[in-house]
């Protein structure tokens, strides 16, 4: 399966990424010289800076995706990027249902299309901080452009603490013009899926941090506002985004339910008969 296989145009925001990265001059410069270092100093990034948050689009069924998913598995590591596979149900009708997938998933990812423009949806898709989509795997592109995102400061400050009731979520920040709306995401450590139909058939297949469920908790209007969500004792770790109407996130933060590395886990999945 090739990238955009929904339809036989390239999607338009990849010429826009081309585009941007013309005009960039400098700030270019500067982004690749810190995603090299980052490169070098390895998973963590530097002390203190704001998260990035690389949200994945991808599937089981999609025999392109692999090499996206282990890229977002190096992310995950990092304390600089707050890294989501959102698992997307348009391949299931290839024999082999994902177990992460969900049409909450699709549907966020069509938004990004209203925001971003092209002219499908597309497997892997990779979009950083709701601002600039390209696709998942190209290594090099992502490192610079999480860079180049890093440099940009958040209008809201996230924070998230826990208590025996679940996570409480603080934002903070200006008065805004337009409210933003606030999401919060629960995502799972890492498990192994091999699909026993479909382009991976036989194959397996390690994911990170598959985004169990998501929900907005309200929206964000400027000064300080606290929500609170379920914090389940056996994910990963949650996060919560503060994002425009726009899709530009604005604001950002996770917190992981454990300090140790997760131990990875098998997940059994159900083949499905073709329409």
């Amino acid at each position: 399966m090739s990238e955009g296989l929904l339809d036989a145009g390239r999607p338009r925001h990849h010429f826009r990424l081309r585009e941007r990265r013309r005009n960039m001059g400098f700030q270019r410069v500067m982004g690749a010289v810190c995603a090299a270092v980052v490169t070098a100093l390895g998973a963590a990034g530097p002390s203190g800076a704001r998260p990035v948050v690389v949200e994945l689009f991808t599937s089981q069924g999609c025999n392109a995706c692999p090499p996206a998913d282990a890229l977002l598995g190096e992310l995950a590591a990092r304390d600089d990027v707050i890294a989501l596979a959102l698992h997307v149900d348009y391949w299931d009708y290839l024999g082999w249902r994902d177990v992460f997938g969900s049409a909450a998933n699709t549907r966020r990812q069509r938004s990004y299309l209203r925001t971003l423009g092209g002219r499908t949806v597309f497997t892997p898709q990779l979009v950083i901080d709701g601002a600039l989509a390209l696709p998942g795997a190209r290594r090099a592109d992502v490192l610079d452009e999480i860079a180049i995102a890093r440099a940009t400061p958040h209008a809201a400050a996230v924070a998230l603490e826990r208590d025996p009731d679940g996570m409480v979520i603080r934002v903070d920040g200006e008065a805004q013009d337009n409210p933003a709306r606030v999401l919060f995401f629960v995502f799972e450590p890492p498990h192994v899926v091999t699909p026993t139909r479909g382009e991976n058939v036989g194959r397996p297949l390690v994911y990170h941090n598959a985004v169990r469920f998501w929900m907005t908790l309200g929206w964000w209007r400027g000064g300080e506002q606290v929500w609170r969500a379920p914090a389940p004792e056996d994910a990963r770790g949650v996060a919560a985004l503060v994002q425009r109407r726009d899709g530009v996130i604005i604001g950002a933060a996770q917190r992981l339910m454990n300090g140790a590395a997760p131990a990875v886990s098998e997940v059994s999945g159900a083949a499905i008969s073709a329409p």
